[in-house]
């Protein structure tokens, strides 16, 4: 299998990219005929493929030989996709998860030595690993501790700089757009929990995002009054956080909406003047 492997290489390397993708189903097509005594002919790979079995367990064998690129590159193509959609079959994209889940863990416990695998992928805004680490863990872990995705997910982990902060807040910081939204609407991530030092996820958007407001925008529409204006453990609330530690040219877009929905102020006036804690507008 390996000297059948070599040689297609050697060909893929003298050859345009759309020879390529016909090389690599020749090669698998072959060791499947070598392994399972399947007489393949002209099949392609989704025809030879079946989807347990032998054939399974060839193909798993074949994924697992991979590197870690050139795998990420098979499970997030539109191969995959279009497999599993022909097939009305995932049995294929299942198994390239279980796959990288180990490897992707792994990964980022190298990369990160202060931080949890999950939070820090919301930090950097990796969305594929994001739904990865999300997706897998119970495939892997069996029950994973009897939790829930919702558990899982609002668990308060550690970022890149060991910082408490749960996967959700960790990507409001950052203004990860895209994974804020996936978390909520996918994950179950709930941006009314807080940290023990009282930051939410809307303290940390407040303060910190400085592009658009459409990241502080969802957050509102899933959060409590109570939230909206939760105080920290120096009592600040969210907008608080906005008047005191947002220098983007978007403060007061972001002070604005915090207002209109419902957002008040424990240290600073409505003018925005730092007043003490307990003499914002909050209290009057």
């Amino acid at each position: 299998m390996a000297s059948i492997i070599a040689t297609t290489n050697n060909d893929d390397e003298r050859k345009e990219d759309n020879n390529m993708n016909n090389n690599n189903v020749e090669v698998i097509c072959v060791v499947t005929e070598k392994t399972a005594g399947v007489n393949t002919g002209n099949l392609s790979f989704i025809d030879v493929l079946p989807s347990g079995g032998a054939g399974k367990d060839i193909i798993y064998t074949i994924l697992t030989m991979l590197d870690m690129k050139s795998f990420s590159s098979v499970i997030y193509s539109s191969f995959i996709q279009l497999f599993c959609k022909n097939r009305n079959d995932d049995t294929l994209y299942q198994m390239c998860k279980i796959i990288q889940y180990p490897y992707l863990n792994k990964k980022y416990i190298k990369e990160f030595i202060r931080g949890t695998p999950l939070v820090c992928a919301c930090e950097k805004g990796r969305l594929n690993d994001v739904k990865l680490l999300i997706t897998c863990r119970n495939d892997v872990n069996g029950s994973d501790g009897n939790m829930t995705l919702k558990e899982y997910v609002n668990q308060v982990g550690k970022d890149s700089w060991g910082r408490e902060y749960t996967p959700l807040m960790a990507a409001a910081y950052e203004e990860h757009f895209q994974v804020v939204k996936y978390l909520i609407e996918q994950g179950e991530a709930d941006p009314n929990i807080a940290t023990s030092n009282g930051w939410n996820a809307l303290h940390y958007a407040a303060r910190n995002n400085r592009t658009t407001t459409e990241l502080i925008e969802l957050l509102l529409t899933h959060m409590t009054l109570n939230s909206i204006n939760k105080k920290n453990r120096w009592g600040f609330t969210p907008l608080d956080s906005a008047y005191h530690n947002n220098r983007s040219p978007i403060k007061q877009e972001i002070i604005a909406l915090l207002r209109l929905k419902g957002g008040k102020a424990n240290c600073h006036d409505e003018n925005g003047r730092f007043v003490g804690d307990g003499n914002g507008d909050l209290n009057h």
